[in-house]
């Protein structure tokens, strides 16, 4: 009897799985280095990524030719010359935390876990990142770059062990910058 309900309940929801659709028009909460964010391609416009992504938290113009749009307190994206060339993403906010208490927490934006391709999750320790991007593994750093095809990533980590081993080292921020 218990063998038969598990397999019920199973059916059950691999039926309702099959049956509600993933949210019509959502964009991808993925990013890639060489092609993009959230289902918005790098070199697009500021008015193509607010038509994908809704109307920003905020904007900054960050000099005559660079524009920076505010999602939420942990994403940013980057601007040159009207088109989208990067984005920074960061765990604990984007501006100074005296600022950024000012602003309203985005419902998608700050509440998903940001993932990198090829699998770079928020929160991953040192070690992890080092294994996913097929580097030679070592001490523990605040910072690792690397680049792929079209675009020159930098993350941050923060850590918490003066000795420097790979898993206290936790990601806290990325950078993306697209040479499209």
């Amino acid at each position: 009897m218990q063998v038969l309900m598990r397999y019920s309940l199973a059916a059950i929801v691999a039926c309702l799985l099959t049956v509600v659709p993933a949210a019509a028009g959502a964009p991808s909460m993925n990013i890639d280095p060489d092609e993009g964010a959230y289902g918005v391609p790098f070199g697009a416009t500021e008015k193509q990524l607010v038509e994908t992504l809704g109307p920003p938290s905020g904007s900054l113009q960050l000099s005559p030719t660079r524009t920076a749009l505010f999602y939420g307190q942990s994403h940013v994206f980057l601007f040159r010359k009207g088109n989208f060339r990067g984005v920074l993403l960061s765990r604990f906010g984007t501006l100074d935390h005296r600022l950024i208490n000012y602003m309203d927490m985005h419902p998608r934006f700050d509440a998903t876990p940001w993932n990198i391709s090829p699998g770079i999750n928020a929160g991953m320790n040192y070690a992890q990142v080092v294994r996913i991007l097929k580097k030679p593994e070592g001490r523990g750093d605040y910072r690792l770059s690397y680049e792929t095809d079209n675009a020159r990533v930098e993350l941050s980590f923060s850590g918490t062990s003066e000795r420097g081993e790979p898993e206290s080292f936790s990601l806290m921020a990325a950078l993306i910058e697209s040479d499209l």
